[in-house]
Order: structure tokens, then sequence, then C-alpha cells
């Protein structure tokens, strides 16, 4: 059957702004659908979104969707598993944007293209905060002819619950939209029955708490129920009309499966396409327990504890933010795509809504200003692990520099004994506790004192180069970075038997890799006391950084002399020195470029079939450090090589779960972790580039 040129030309208008320097075909190793938290953060592990239910990061629970198209009078699925065996139409193309995940579907003379978009802006931080996705469905005639169609959308209990048997309970609020203009829009919502904000905790959960709003000002609503989706499924399917709304409630989530359901009537369908949308938004009415205050979501400040107020904004802004969805996504993919190629744009654009989803907002009441939580998704559950952070940050630091900064506000409050359980350790917190609940000492702690410190001194200065070097608000924090800075001093040339981030493959004292970025946290705090008018301190801690990377360049050199060890007492050995990428992000002076030209040769003589390890110990890759290093190569060419092991191992590894940035360079498998947001890390070398310090043509340059 031949598409018609108008549909196709119809679906391209809406991908092209995404995909136009993408791979074309890219197999992404799990599809991201809705990512606006650790909570709801939704993925379908398989190649079509109608070959697996959605799921949670995690993998280990459901949160169905459904979504079929009656053509005709005869029901096609295009999204999720039917139990009533309805035909899948045919996933025609899949493309994964920064903001926004598209994909065309065809069948019976019809195309239906299906589009999750959401504000996924961490320079905006109140669209960002908005904890909504989009869901746009479009239908089109491809054969010439008429048809009748009729599509059909759900979600089942299990999005809202943790454990399947919690019950749950629903209603329409519809009604509460009158008051806020947005009179005759359809809101159906969904919760735990019973809710205790902060009742679980841990790393692969969900909230127990929270309400569900699936909610659509179509006027093409047939429909609008809340039931036993068994039952609304095979309704559709058999063209019978849809239940009425179901009152046993509350009852527990998987006995029957309540869901909410719409039915769309798109009537006589031509080749001229039509669309309309659904909102899909999750409040969590508490977000963050930090030590002895509990703290609401950001959005619910600025929309004033107002859901029905939230949803009418979200459906006058509808046009505009897909509109600042496709410009923002066709930035970001030209914008890698100069830096290092297609390929490198491609997974820049897939882990965009991973490094986002892993990070809210919330708003300090004490403090009356917004301040920013990561999840330390899948390592451990934590509350803004600092090494967590740390290798996400160059995506932060690009595009969202005052994310990162109240990111780390809770950090330093912690860090300066500012909370109910005090601190009183002499080098930069770990973390703060187990997600969503900040409640630990620093003696329960794992120690990683010269890791922590130069992370947070590298980040602050950072965030200071891209906010025109203002640091005023770190006055309060000062007695801090001093007393972390004077811990480096002390601590460095050889930070001794410490543990470094990468701790999961096992103790490495005496860490070459680590020392580095010591060096490099006292030189970034020389440039906080510079833009602090310091000028005096400033110059003595980086003469501090420059003693000591001669003393690195000295004890750290391999006995070979072609590349730097992974301890000072060990030859023979070789590690990633991913750290030296802040040099260059930071514009400083302190190692010389002959470090970097050597580690890069080295690394590009050292690959195992699908990737260049973290170190000399075992096959490992972090993708992650390994960006870090792509990123400080001055050959376009040395860069494009190292970065493209990762897209390769995204696109064919057999591992299907959101991107892992820790997997074996023999096998080509997932070792551990996956959704984190360190993924955040690939855009190192744009954010280097951005910076001016190194060349950004994606092609070969003169040698």
């Amino acid at each position: 059957m031949m598409r018609s040129i108008l549909s196709v030309l119809a679906f391209m208008a809406i991908a092209a702004p995404a995909c136009a320097e993408l791979v074309s075909g890219f197999r992404p190793p799990s599809i991201p659908i809705i990512v606006l938290s650790p909570t709801i953060s939704m993925w379908v592990n398989a190649d079509k979104l109608t070959d697996d239910w959605i799921k949670h990061w995690s993998g280990s629970s459901t949160m169905a969707m459904v979504g079929m198209a009656r053509i005709d009078g005869t029901a096609y699925r295009f999204l999720g598993i039917n139990p009533s065996n309805v035909t899948a139409m045919n996933q025609d193309s899949l493309v994964v944007a920064p903001t926004q995940t598209m994909a065309s579907f065809s069948g019976a003379g019809v195309q239906l293209n299906l589009t999750f978009s959401q504000s996924a802006f961490p320079q905006n931080l109140e669209l960002y905060s908005r904890p909504l996705a989009y869901i746009t469905v479009s239908v089109g005639s491809m054969d010439g002819n008429k048809h009748s169609v009729q599509v059909y959308l759900d979600h089942a209990a299990d999005v809202v619950v943790n454990d399947m048997g919690m019950n749950v309970d629903w209603s329409d609020e519809s009604k509460s939209m009158s008051e806020t203009g947005a009179a005759g829009s359809k809101v159906l919502r969904m919760g735990t029955y019973d809710q205790i904000p902060f009742m679980n905790r841990g790393d692969g959960t969900k909230n127990e708490w929270g309400q569900l709003y699936f909610a659509t000002n179509s006027q093409r609503v047939q429909s609008a129920v809340q039931a036993d989706t068994d039952v609304t499924r095979y309704a559709f399917s058999n063209n019978v009309a849809q239940p009425s709304n179901d009152q046993r409630k509350p009852r527990p989530a998987n006995n029957n499966w309540p869901g909410s359901v719409y039915v769309l009537d798109f009537g006589s369908v031509t080749s001229t396409p039509q669309s309309d949308y659904f909102i899909f938004a999750f409040d969590d009415v508490q977000s963050m327990w930090y030590f002895h205050q509990q703290q609401k979501p950001y959005w619910r400040h600025t929309f004033s504890d107002s859901v029905p107020t939230l949803l009418a904004k979200a459906f006058s802004d509808y046009t505009s933010i897909i509109k600042q969805c496709n410009a923002a996504d066709a930035s970001q993919i030209a914008a890698m795509t100069k830096a290092s190629g297609p390929e490198y744009a491609t997974i820049g654009a897939l882990v965009h809504r991973q490094t986002t989803g892993a990070t809210i907002l919330t708003w300090n009441e004490e403090r009356q200003q917004a301040w920013g939580y990561m999840k330390e998704i899948s390592s451990d559950g934590d509350i803004s692990t600092v090494d967590v952070i740390f290798p996400a940050s160059p995506f932060f630091v690009l595009y969202g520099p005052e994310l990162l900064r109240l990111t780390l506000l809770p950090v330093l409050a912690y860090g300066m004994n500012q909370t109910d359980i005090p601190y009183r350790l002499p080098w930069a917190p770990h973390h703060l506790g187990a997600w969503p609940v900040a409640d630990i000492s620093g003696e329960q702690q794992e120690q990683m004192p010269m890791e922590e410190s130069a992370n947070m001194l590298i980040m602050l200065a950072g965030i200071a180069q891209q906010q025109s070097n203002k640091v005023d608000w770190l006055k309060p924090y000062w007695p801090a970075l001093q007393t972390w800075a004077e811990y480096l001093n002390a601590s460095l040339p050889d930070p001794g038997n410490q543990l470094c981030t990468d701790d999961f493959e096992g103790a490495s004292p005496h860490n070459v890799n680590l020392a580095l970025k010591g060096t490099l946290g006292l030189a970034s705090y020389a440039l906080l006391l510079k833009y602090n008018g310091d000028s005096t301190g400033s110059s003595q801690f980086m003469g501090y950084a420059e003693n000591y990377s001669q003393d690195w360049l000295s004890m750290g050199l391999d006995v070979s002399g072609d590349h730097f060890k992974l301890q000072f007492d060990l030859n023979n050995t070789w590690s990633t020195k991913y750290n030296l990428m802040w040099q260059y992000a930071l514009g400083l002076n302190i190692f010389p470029q002959t470090v970097a030209d050597n580690e890069i040769s080295w690394y590009l003589a050292h690959p195992n079939p699908h990737g260049v390890p973290l170190d000399s110990r075992g096959p490992l890759v972090k993708c992650d450090w390994l960006s870090w290093a792509a990123a400080f190569a001055t050959k376009p060419t040395d860069a494009a090589t190292l970065l493209k092991y990762v897209y390769d191992f995204a696109h064919t590894t057999s591992s299907r779960v959101p991107m892992t940035d820790y997997y074996d360079s023999k096998k080509n498998t997932q070792i551990g972790f996956q959704a984190r947001p360190v993924m955040g890390g690939w855009f190192a070398r744009l954010l280097v580039i951005a910076n001016g310090h190194l060349q950004s043509s994606a092609t070969p340059a003169s040698e």
C-alpha cells in the first residue's frame, strides 16, 4: 500500500526539527517515554512501542499504558501489550530527541503519529519543574481514501503504586477546571488510598503517595471513564460502548486493574492530518524530607498549590511548549553534531531526559528559595550523592548552571552544619540520605574526602564561570569551602589510601587520577577566590596547584614514559585520566598539553572490541568517564573514535535497559547501573568546545 506524499510530509514536519542530524535507524537500548522524576520514569525496553509494556526505569514494575486506533471498525494497537490480542500497527519510524520521543505507525490505510513531549529545559526552572508531559496523537489517510478513526488511550493503576497490592482511589476532577478558564476540559485523577508521604524510601521504588492526572481539552472526547482496563480495552477493540465509571473503590491496584481511559472520535479522516493531545501530570504533593523539613515541589510554589491552575496553564501553553521542544531539540542536536558528529548527537538526545529526570526542584519554605536534589539512581538510591552530581555536571554547567547551583545548596547547607543532624567533618559530604529522606549523619557516610571536596570546588567554579563570575551567593559557605581546600592542600600530592568514585572496581590507594582531581580542585578554589576579589589568596592556592602538578608529573609517569599510572606505586598500569577534562572546561593551565596528548594516544592504542576500559584492571567501560576523556582530545577524529564505542554499544547491546554507564567492553553487555544521571557527562566535549578550548569541527582537521 503506497503512502500519500502528504502523510509522509506531515510526519516529517513534526519530526524534522528533532531528527535532521540524528543517525537514521538508531536502535536505543530502551525508549524513554515519560521521564519526569525518579518516580515517574517510564521506558519501553524493546525495539517497538508495541513489543513490551512501559516499565519503571528499574524494570521491576510495569507502568502500563495502552493505545489503540479503531480504523473503519477494526482495532489496531500502537502502544503497549493488549491481552485481547489486538493486531499491532506497523511501527515505521522512531525518533528519540532530547525532549521528545516520536513514533510513526501505519495500518489499514491510516498513518498515526505518537509524540511524548516534556519541557525538560534546565535553563528555564519554571517550565522544567512542571511535573507533566504532553502526549500528542495525529492521524491521517495514507491511501487517498477517507477512513473512520477513533483513538483509545489509557493508563492503569500500576503507574501510581509501588506495591501492586496497594489500594487505589480515583475520581473525575473535570469540574475543578471551571474556575481556571479551562471549563470543558476532562481531568481524571488516580492515586493510592490513605496516603502518608515519605513512608517508603530507597532505589528502585515508586512513591506510595501523590496523584496522577490524565487530562485533555479535546472536543473529540467520545468517552472518559475510570474502570477495569481489561474491560475498557475489550470494549474498544470489539466496537462496543465503554463501561460506566467503576465505583468499587478503593481497591488493590491489581484487582481488575482500574485505570483512566479516553476515547477520541476523529470522524472521517482524510490525507490532511488531524491531531489532539493529552496531559499526563503527577503531583507528589511533598517531594523531599530535608532533615527536619518537608519540602513541596517547586511548581506548587509558582502555581499557588493549585493543580487546576497548573493544568489550565499547561493547556494554554501547549503550542508554545511544543515549539520550544522542537527548537531546543534542533539546537542541541546541531551543536552536538558539529562538536563530534551524528553519533555523538544521537546519544546526547537519548540521555537528555535520563539526566534531567533524576533531578527535582523543591520549595524551601524556611529559606524562601528553590532547592534541587538529584537521585543516585540504580547504584544506591541516595540523595544528592556528590560523586553522582559531579559526573552529571557537564550537562548542567552547559545547559542549566542555575539548576546545578540550586542542587548544590542542600549539600552546602549540610556541610556547614546548618541541619538538625550536623555533619562535622573537614571534607565535603558524600550524600544526604536515602531518597527521598535526608537524615544521615557525617559518621554514617561512605567517606571520599579528596573526591567529594574537589568535586564541590570544581563544580562551583564551573557554575561561577557560566554566571559571569558571580560568587556573592557563596558568602554563607566560604568557611566550608576554605576547610575543604585546606584539606586538599594537606592531603596532596598523594591521597594515600582513600576511596575514589570508582570504588565499585575495588580499592585503589595512591590513585593518580584522584590526585589529579585534587590538584584541579585547588586550582578551582583559586578561581573562586579570584572571582571573590581575593587576588592574594587566589595566587597562593593556584601556586599550590601548580606545585602539586609537578609532583604529579614525576610521581605518576609510568616507567614506559608514554602514559600515566593507575597508582603512584604501581608501574605497568594505566587508567583513564578523565578528571583532566576540567582543566579545559575551566580554561586552566595546570598540566602541560603533553599529558592530554599522550593519554589520548594510549587510550586509542588500548581498546577492547567494544570500548576503552576504565583502567588496566578489567574490561569495564564507564561511559561518562570515557566521554570526559574524549572531551580533551585535540583531534576531532580521536574524540569521535572514542565516543563511537559508546554509540555502537547502545545500538547493538543485548542489555535492554535505560542507558547504562557501566558495561563490559569484551561482551558488549551491561555490568551494572542503568538510567543514571551520570550520563550527563556525555556533554563534556560540548562543554569544553562551548568554552572555546577545543576545535568544534566533526570533520578531520588538517594535521
